[in-house]
C-alpha cells in the first residue's frame, strides 16, 4: 500500500506533463500539482504549521484546494474541508471541533464569511500569499504512517450534533487500492469530480485519480446546478468515468429526454448515497451508451463496503436496485436488537468491519482531544436482508438519518433548527421517498399563537440555520397541535397519512394550511 503523496510523486516521475487536474479548461499537470504543493508546504511551515495539525480549506472546488490537500499531507497535517456554501455558524463550529491550526483561503471566498472564519481562532492566510515561489527549492515532506490521519470529515451523528470523522492514509490506502483495481483505472481516463470535498465520494476522484495517473475534472457549483452545463463538460473533457450521487444522474436525465443529450466516452458510471430511481436506471444506457453500470453502498466512516453491478440491460435488475456484496476487504454482519446474527430474507442491522473504517471521532473536552467511538467494528444502523440471489437489500434507517441528494441528513437537528425560530411553536420532519433527491423532506410547522410567518421568511430562517441540503422541500402549516402517540411523540406516521389522504378524506386539525417551497 502506497500513501497519497507516493502516488503523486510516482505520478510526476512518469511524466511531468500528464494532466491531472483540470477546471474551467485550465489544465494542472502532475508536475505542476506537486511542485505548486510542495511550495505551499513551505509557505505553511514558514507560518509555524507542523506535522499533526489540521489544516481547514476554505476553498472552492478548484485546482488550488487540490495543491492545498497534498500540501497538508506533505507536511504531516490532516486537512478539513470548509464549504463555503455552508452557513457561517457550521464552517465555525466545525473549525473549532476539528481543532484546525490555520484555515487556507482565497480571494473569491466572501471577505465576510473569512473574517467570521478567522474569528473562530484559526490563522487565516490567502493560498497565493503562502505558495513560496522557489519551486526549484528541496523540499522533503513528513514520513507518514498509515495511522496518521489524512482528513476529518464533518457529518450528523445520531444525536444531531456534528461530528468529526477522522479518516488516516492507511483507511484512504486501501479504498483507493480496491478503487484502481476494481475500475481498472489507467493514465488515460478521466474522472468527473461531482461530489463536494467534505463528501466521501471525493476520495475516489482525487486519489483514486492520482494513484492512476488519471485526471480528475472538476465540476463546481455552477456545473452541478446545469444538467446541460454538466453534460457539456463530460462531453467536452472525454470524461470516461463518472461517479455522483443518482439524484444527479436523474437531473441530467430529465434534461437530456428533452434534448438528447448523451455521453459515449464513459466507460464506467458508478452512483453512491442514495436510491437510485428505477425511470433514471432504465435511462442509463441513452445516456451513457457504452458504459458499466455500478451501485455503491458505504458510510462516511467506512468508506464504500458494498457492490452491485447492474445487468447490461438495466430492465433485467431488481427493483429496488440491491446493495450487492462486501468488497474484498470487507467483512459484515447482518443482526437483530441484540447482537444475534438474523436468518437470510430476515431484516436485522448492518455492521461491517473494514481496513477503510475510521480511526474515529474527534472529541475535545477539558483533557484535549481525544478520539471515540471507534471499535473493531461499525455499526451502520441500515435496514438490510440478505435475499435468495446471494445480494443484500436496503431496507432504511434505524434512526433518524436519512440521505437526500446525497447528503446525510439528521430530521432531528432540522427539526429542532426550525423549532429555534421565535414564531414556531411546534415542527416536525419526515423524510418521503422521491425519485429526482433520493428523499424529499416535508416539514410541518405550527406556529405560536398571533404570529404569522410566511414560507419564504421560514425558509430563509431555516438557510441561515442550515446547509442548503438540509433546508425541508416542502412546508406544512398547521392550526392544532401535531398528533402524538401513546408515548407522548409526535405521530409520524399519522403525518405521512395526511401527504397521500385526499383533501376532503384528511383529518381534521393539521391541515389548516398548505404550503411549499422546492429547495435545490
Amino acid at each position: 500500500m502506497q500513501l497519497m503523496t507516493e502516488y503523486l510523486g510516482a505520478a510526476a516521475r512518469t511524466d511531468a506533463s500528464a494532466p491531472a487536474v483540470m477546471h474551467r479548461g485550465k489544465i494542472v499537470s502532475y508536475g505542476e500539482l506537486s511542485s505548486r504543493s510542495d511550495a505551499l508546504a513551505r509557505g505553511l511551515r514558514a507560518r509555524g504549521v507542523a506535522r499533526g495539525d489540521r489544516v481547514g480549506l476554505l476553498l472552492n472546488k478548484t485546482a488550488d484546494a487540490t495543491v492545498a490537500i497534498y500540501a497538508a499531507f506533505k507536511l504531516g497535517c490532516a486537512y478539513v474541508p470548509l464549504n463555503p456554501e455552508l452557513p457561517a455558524q457550521r464552517l465555525i463550529e466545525a473549525t473549532r471541533m476539528c481543532g484546525v491550526r490555520v484555515v487556507v483561503t482565497s480571494s473569491d471566498i466572501a471577505p465576510a464569511l473569512r473574517e467570521r472564519v478567522a474569528a473562530a481562532g484559526a490563522d487565516l492566510a490567502a493560498a497565493g500569499d503562502l505558495e513560496d515561489g522557489r519551486t526549484s527549492a528541496l523540499f522533503a515532506p513528513v514520513r507518514l504512517s498509515e495511522a496518521d490521519p489524512a482528513a476529518i470529515l464533518t457529518t450528523s451523528g445520531s444525536t444531531g450534533a456534528a461530528k468529526g470523522v477522522v479518516i488516516t492514509h492507511g483507511n484512504l490506502g486501501a479504498f483507493v487500492d480496491w478503487a484502481v483495481s476494481a475500475f481498472r483505472l489507467t493514465a488515460r481516463d478521466r474522472l468527473l469530480s461531482h461530489a463536494p470535498l467534505q463528501f466521501d465520494l471525493s476520495f475516489f476522484d482525487l486519489f483514486a485519480a492520482a494513484a492512476a495517473g488519471a485526471c480528475t475534472v472538476l465540476a463546481d457549483d455552477a456545473d452541478v446546478a446545469s444538467p446541460a452545463r454538466l453534460t457539456q463538460l463530460v462531453v467536452s473533457t472525454a470524461v470516461t468515468v463518472w461517479q455522483s450521487v443518482p439524484s444527479a444522474i436523474t437531473l441530467v436525465a430529465e434534461a437530456g429526454a428533452r434534448n438528447a443529450l448523451a455521453m459515449p466516452e464513459v466507460r464506467c458510471v458508478l452512483f453512491a448515497g442514495e436510491r437510485m430511481p428505477r425511470r433514471t436506471l432504465l435511462a442509463l444506457p441513452r445516456l451513457f451508451p457504452s458504459a458499466r453500470y455500478f451501485n455503491i453502498y458505504g458510510a462516511t466512516e467506512t468508506n464504500d463496503t458494498f457492490l452491485y453491478e447492474v445487468p447490461g440491460n438495466p430492465f433485467d435488475a431488481p427493483d429496488p436496485l440491491p446493495i450487492g456484496g462486501p468488497l474484498p476487504y470487507v467483512r459484515y454482519r447482518v443482526v437483530d436488537d441484540d447482537g444475534n446474527a438474523v436468518r437470510d430474507g430476515e431484516q436485522g442491522t448492518l455492521v461491517v468491519s473494514a481496513p477503510t473504517m475510521m480511526a474515529g471521532y474527534v472529541a475535545r473536552d477539558g483533557g484535549g482531544e481525544r478520539l471515540q467511538g471507534r471499535g473493531p467494528e461499525y455499526s451502520t444502523r441500515d435496514l438490510v436482508s440478505m435475499a435468495s440471489d446471494g445480494h443484500l437489500r436496503f431496507h432504511g434507517r434505524t434512526d433518524a438519518l436519512v440521505k437526500t441528494n446525497g447528503y446525510r441528513v439528521n430530521t432531528l437537528e432540522i427539526e429542532d433548527q426550525i423549532q429555534s425560530v421565535d414564531a414556531v411553536e411546534q415542527a416536525s420532519v419526515l423524510a418521503v421517498p422521491d425519485d429526482r433527491t433520493g428523499t424529499r423532506l416535508v416539514a410541518f410547522v405550527r406556529l405560536a399563537p398571533g404570529t404569522r410567518l410566511s414560507t419564504l421568511d421560514l425558509k430563509m430562517k431555516c438557510a441561515r440555520r442550515l446547509p442548503r441540503h438540509a433546508v425541508p422541500h416542502q412546508f406544512h402549516f398547521v392550526t392544532d397541535a401535531l398528533p402524538t402517540s401513546p408515548t407522548g411523540k409526535v405521530d409520524k406516521q399519522r403525518l405521512a397519512e395526511l401527504l397521500i389522504a385526499p383533501p376532503d378524506q384528511r383529518p381534521t386539525g393539521p391541515a389548516a394550511r398548505n404550503t411549499s417551497h422546492e429547495s435545490s
